[in-house]
């Protein structure tokens, strides 16, 4: 699996700070704007309230010049991600995920392997959780599903079509919104 992946240095991770001062803005800008995809004042002045799957690849695929597409992972505990991810996410790399909840409201995050190969996550409107603070994150944010899967969408090459993904996930429509609305 071929993903989206920017690099970052542990500088960056230890020294984290938010991208943009809250705002509202919708953390897919949010997200970008933490990969470096949009400025901070792109960010600002975005448009506010849910994202759709089309809308957030058509962008991805506009800033990165390359034909992303998103593909559902579903996991049960980290080490079942960084598996899943471990060829495509190198160390002192990035990627972007849209996490999804049982109620079909996700969310877009970043998850970053450091120096050492450790797994985090960066809420990029909250604060970056190392690995062992991950499982918490996820927990307490809702998006641990009944049967104690997770699941995530992240982007890669591979050409496919969106409504397939959107199909194979129940013809569920995921909808990612700022944390705050939660």
């Amino acid at each position: 699996m071929n993903i989206f992946t920017k690099s970052i240095d542990n500088d960056k991770l230890t020294r984290w700070t938010m991208p943009v001062p809250p705002s509202g803005a919708n953390c897919v800008e949010t997200a970008f704007t933490f990969l470096g995809l949009i400025t901070p004042q792109e960010c600002l002045h975005s448009r506010k309230g849910a994202k759709e799957l089309p809308e957030i690849t058509r962008v991805l695929q506009e800033r990165s010049h390359l034909n992303y597409t998103f593909k559902e992972i579903v996991f049960e505990d980290l080490t079942t991600l960084k598996d899943a991810l471990v060829e495509s996410l190198p160390s002192g790399h990035m990627t972007l995920v849209l996490l999804n909840r049982p109620n079909d409201i996700g969310h877009a995050v970043v998850i970053a392997v450091d120096s050492a190969g450790k797994l985090g996550l960066i809420d990029p409107q909250l604060t970056w959780f190392p690995g062992d603070k991950m499982t918490d994150y996820l927990n307490n944010q809702g998006f641990r599903y009944p049967n104690g899967t997770y699941n995530l969408l992240v982007a890669t090459s591979k050409k496919r079509q969106i409504n397939n993904i959107l199909n194979s996930s129940k013809n569920n429509r995921y909808y990612f919104l700022p944390l705050s609305l939660y």
